[in-house]
């Protein structure tokens, strides 16, 4: 096996462990499927991570799950902000004034991912996402509310890389970035299903770290009227969502010590 031959197979290895992780449960199609591989090449790629001991099939179905050994693989990560321990308390305190579960968001290479969840604590969900799921950057309000926010330099060399990865990217991602800067914030609307039913809204705005953009408070929740614009859809819970990205960014900044 040559150099670029091995750097292959260990990327899609990565890859087939992290989508794995992501869904908690895959068949080898479905993997093969997600990460657009040939068959025979996830096959003998779930046949490694099952021998290494990092996923293991299920006994009822042909499904694959990872084995507590991945959690191996972040023991080195030091995580300086420590999300969950400050931000965690804030975002649940959000989810109970709203009802609606609200998602942190940093970027991980060219990736918005998940740090806090707390659907599993909201009265109501529409979408759950759990700690660990991966976004695209220029098509989710997380992503483009992170390059609406990151500085200029974060921002080129972030699209520079999505272009040569993925092509060409939005032709109007700038002027959509331009209105997310003047509002302040992102919202992304999701049309209904159904005839006459409420559409959902994602509002998303920065977490501001001193003076940066360093991840993103998102609140997932459904229009009050099917009829209604969305500006006055966003009237009730904006303020909500910039009063616990305000108190989260503090904390990360050790600038106060209680918990909203």
């Amino acid at each position: 096996m040559t150099g670029d031959q091995g750097v292959r197979s260990l990327s899609r290895g990565l890859q087939i462990l992290a989508a794995i992780n992501q869904c908690g449960s895959m068949t080898i199609m479905e993997a093969a499927r997600g990460c657009d591989l040939p068959f025979a090449t996830t096959s003998r790629i779930f046949d490694t991570l099952v021998k290494s001991g990092m996923i293991e099939r299920e006994t009822s179905r042909k499904h694959f799950r990872p084995t507590a050994l991945v959690r191996s693989l972040s023991l080195g990560y030091d995580d300086p902000k420590k999300f969950q321990e400050l931000a965690y308390p804030t975002a649940l305190s959000l989810t109970r004034a709203t009802g609606w579960p609200a998602a942190i968001c940093t970027r991980v290479g060219l990736k918005m991912m998940v740090r806090v969840a707390t659907h599993a604590k909201a009265l109501q969900t529409l979408r759950t996402f759990n700690p660990g799921h991966a976004f695209d950057l220029t098509s989710t309000s997380a992503g483009r509310v992170f390059l609406a926010f990151c500085t200029e330099q974060e921002r080129q060399e972030t699209l520079d890389k999505l272009e040569i990865e993925q092509g060409e990217q939005p032709a109007d991602l700038d002027e959509l970035l331009d209105g997310i800067r003047r509002r302040g914030f992102g919202i992304q609307v999701y049309a209904p299903t159904l005839s006459g039913a409420r559409r959902s809204l994602v509002v998303t705005v920065p977490i501001w770290t001193e003076g940066i953009c360093e991840a993103t408070l998102s609140l997932q929740y459904r229009a009050l009227m099917p009829d209604s614009d969305d500006e006055t859809e966003i009237i009730g819970v904006l303020p909500h969502v910039q009063e616990a990205a305000a108190y989260i960014g503090a904390q990360l900044d050790n600038k106060i010590v209680r918990i909203m």
